[in-house]
């Protein structure tokens, strides 16, 4: 054929219009779309509108045209149409597929539609795509094949298409090694690694898609946590060998690293700071000369000095870092530079959403943390919502306008002054008037009932006035008022509590509480009919406080076999006495904290001048050690917390031996967990007596679930119960560890409740466990 350039074609007739390739589809009835025809003047337009229309039948993968003059009469043309055609496809069927479903093949990875139109190399990325999401699943020796049944419809041949599938057995990972010239934390590695090694627990498949990401990721920690920063891209971090075992249910993989040199810090120094001093910023910088340079470490020490201005009220301090490598190419010089900017103070604070509580009331709570006409603390604004939340006037997280927001809301407002901004807290306020009546089940008191009123935000001024305001009166001040009967089968308790948290608006807290207990114990009824009642004193996150105890104890109906110090006491038992304490506590949150610390020793003093038939004095020290470990969200962490509680009991004057009622018992609530309550301590005629000396210490792991809401804690605890302080350090001591879900109840008033599993490690014979842990009450005493 003789081709000419398509500009000469224009207006020449056509005498001829081919098609080639057209095996399942009609050529013939296709030409009806064409604007060209036969006889008709040549446009090159009319040509591409042609191709256009092929292409949107969706029958072709290829379409290319050709344009010749016509070999019989040179002053005509020859059109061609060369087409691949793909194939029309009905139905699609799975054989084999058990473990990825004809659905998900069907919807998701081929994505099926019918008519579908496919040719051979459309069948071969189908195929691909599909080996590849069973790879994905594990299956990495899935053989895959199509079968074409070809069939007639509406007088045109289309096809059916079987997929038969040979999975094959899913792919475990046994191994993960690592492979370098230089010493590397391998087990840290794999931490980063979205592939994990098998265990007896769980076994994880082999996803060779995840490979790549992963070894990014391991860059990237080599990179910015191990100060490796001239990682190569390609050549540093490869997947060396991937091993299959004969039965190809197990893998090994092996990565080999090559991260070239680590770099030192030679030096460092900082520029721009007069607020604070040298000495603060070294306090908290996580690199020192000497040490191995990594970003890491250089962008929290950022964040730690621009937290020292933040908590100054300098919000707009601004600290950057600059580092070059030296000429020694060993070692890196390090410069801060810093702009302080202007100290803002704390305007006015506005409380919006309030309509039960006093808003004197929440500022009492505020002013410890925020003050106007004082430096603004972000930190400290979100201590103060953090215990506004603790006392239990507001709702939990829920669903506001579509969207879960918290129940109190801070906002930091400006000002026509730069150098002042407001403050303004929205609080939702939630139910706080609650009475409960409840039937259930205790291990150490037998069938339990549970009639409760309490109210946490009440007002003992708040007298109503009418019938009217009868629902809506005694609240809104903030104390806590409760009324419980809790009648068991081995106990009833019937209490009344009192708490006023500001006695006249001043930073003094006053407590009453009137009990009346009945407890049926191993050999013996214990009666007891008392109250306490006492001041707390508070400075900022220190606070002291004193307090008088009386309590009238009966013993009744002791048997022959109890032990003789509880016979002693059979009869009527006066306990008089005064308690005096101190308290230190900077927690960011007494129900939930993952910051901070709180100390407390209480010296409990016994005395004839009290109307107390014994003499003694009894010590309890406490101590929280609470560390955030990893943010999960704003002002939301996982932490580490270290508890210890220390008891000492001992007698005075005429007293000789410390009544049992007061002595100390492990296990259960005061712990070690996985104990039975006062299944820890001293027994006699295998009856539990109690000890005069007592320590219990705790670490504990938590990670919040549901804000606020579900509480996730690991625990290892170590405690002992002695008779004698001196014998306190040198018994075996027991030894429990467990997992404990903590939770907030909502319908009985945000109560807080823990239900875990405790496995004892080491014990005594004597000691009795319990592996089910169920409490109502705080979290951390």
């Amino acid at each position: 054929m003789l081709f000419c350039q398509e500009a000469d074609f224009e207006g020449k007739e056509v005498s001829q219009i081919e098609g080639e390739g057209f095996i399942i589809h009609d050529f013939e009835v296709l030409k009806n779309l064409f604007k060209i025809k036969v006889g008709k003047g040549f446009r090159l337009q009319d040509v591409n509108d042609d191709l256009k229309a092929l292409w949107q039948t969706g029958y072709f993968s290829d379409i290319k045209r050709e344009i010749s003059a016509d070999p019989q009469d040179l002053n005509k043309l020859v059109i061609k149409f060369r087409v691949i055609e793909r194939k029309k496809i009905l139905e699609m069927s799975f054989v084999g597929s058990s473990e990825v479903s004809s659905e998900v093949l069907l919807n998701e990875v081929i994505q099926f539609k019918s008519p579908f139109y496919v040719d051979e190399l459309g069948f071969s990325r189908l195929k691909k795509g599909i080996d590849d999401h069973y790879r994905d699943k594990g299956f990495h020796f899935c053989e895959i094949k199509y079968e074409l049944k070809p069939k007639q419809y509406k007088n045109s041949q289309v096809f059916d298409v079987v997929w038969h599938i040979s999975e094959g057995s899913k792919t475990f990972i046994d191994n993960i090694i690592i492979e370098s010239p230089v010493k590397l934390d391998a087990d840290e590695i794999k931490s980063r690694m979205s592939l994990r090694e098998s265990s007896f627990i769980q076994s994880n498949p082999f996803v060779w898609s995840w490979l790549s990401s992963d070894l990014e990721r391991i860059k990237r920690y080599l990179r910015e946590s191990q100060g490796y920063l001239e990682v190569p891209s390609e050549s540093a971090v490869f997947v060396k060998d991937v091993s299959f075992r004969p039965d190809k249910k197990w893998a090994d993989i092996t990565i080999y690293i090559d991260p070239g040199q680590q770099f030192n810090v030679s030096e460092i120094t900082a520029e721009g700071y007069e607020k604070i001093t040298k000495q603060d910023i070294d306090d908290v910088l996580l690199l020192k000369s000497g040490d191995i340079f990594t970003e890491e470490k250089l962008l929290k020490s950022e964040r730690k000095i621009k937290d020292l201005y933040d908590r100054q009220g300098y919000l707009n301090a601004r600290v950057k870092s600059e580092w070059i490598i030296l000429e020694d190419m060993k070692n890196i010089k390090i410069r801060l530079q810093i702009e302080e900017g202007n100290q803002v103070m704390v305007g006015q604070i506005s409380i919006k959403g309030n309509t039960k509580t006093k808003e004197s009331r929440i500022r009492l709570d505020l002013r410890s943390d925020i003050r106007p006409g004082e430096p603004i603390n972000p930190k400290g604004i979100d201590r103060a919502v953090e215990r506004l939340m603790d006392r239990g006037w507001f709702q939990s997280r829920a669903p506001i306008e579509g969207e879960f927001r918290p129940p109190i809301e801070p906002r930091i407002l400006d000002t026509t002054d730069p150098n002042v901004k407001d403050i303004e807290l929205t609080v939702r306020e939630g139910s706080t008037a609650l009475l409960n009546v409840a039937v259930g089940y205790s291990d150490a008191f037998g069938a339990t009932g549970l009639i409760n009123f309490a109210q946490h935000n009440f007002d003992i001024s708040d007298v109503p006035t009418s019938f009217d305001e009868v629902l809506d009166a005694f609240s809104g001040a903030g104390q806590i008022f409760s009324l419980r009967a809790m009648p068991q089968t081995k106990r009833q308790q019937y209490d009344m509590t009192f708490i006023e948290p500001y006695l006249f608006d001043m930073d003094v807290g006053y407590n009453l509480r009137l009990s009346n207990i009945r407890i049926v114990r191993e050999g013996y009824v214990e009666k007891r009919v008392g109250g306490e009642t006492g001041i707390v004193k508070r400075w900022e996150n220190l606070s002291a406080g004193f307090a008088f105890r009386y309590d009238v104890l009966q013993l009744r109906d002791v048997s022959q076999n109890s032990p003789q110090i509880i016979k002693d006491l059979e009869g009527t038992n006066i306990f008089g006495s005064v308690i005096p304490s101190l308290v230190y506590d900077n927690r960011n949150s007494t129900i939930i904290p993952s910051e901070g610390y709180r100390f407390e020793i209480s010296y409990e003093i016994f005395d004839e001048i009290l109307n107390s038939d014994f003499d003694m004095g009894k010590l309890i020290i406490e101590n929280q050690a609470h560390f955030p470990v990893y943010q999960q969200d704003k002002n939301i962490y996982q932490s580490l917390s270290l508890v210890t509680r220390f008891g000492w009991l001992e007698e005075f004057d005429e007293t000789k031996v410390t009544p049992v009622p007061e002595r100390f018992f492990g296990g259960g609530l005061t712990g070690p967990r996985g104990f039975r309550f006062r299944g820890v301590g001293p027994r006699e005629n295998s009856r539990p007596v109690g000890g005069n000396a007592m320590l219990i210490q705790s670490v504990e792991y938590g990670i919040p679930l549901v804000y606020r809401q579900i509480h996730l804690a690991f625990f290892y605890d170590i405690g002992n119960v002695e008779d004698h302080l001196n014998n306190l350090f040198k018994g075996e001591y027991r030894v429990s560890a467990g997992i404990e879900f903590r939770f907030m109840i909502p319908f009985l008033g945000n109560v807080p409740a823990k239900l875990g599993l405790g496995f004892i490690l080491n014990k005594r014979d004597e000691d009795k466990t319990q592996f089910i842990l169920f409490d109502l009450g705080p979290f951390y005493r």
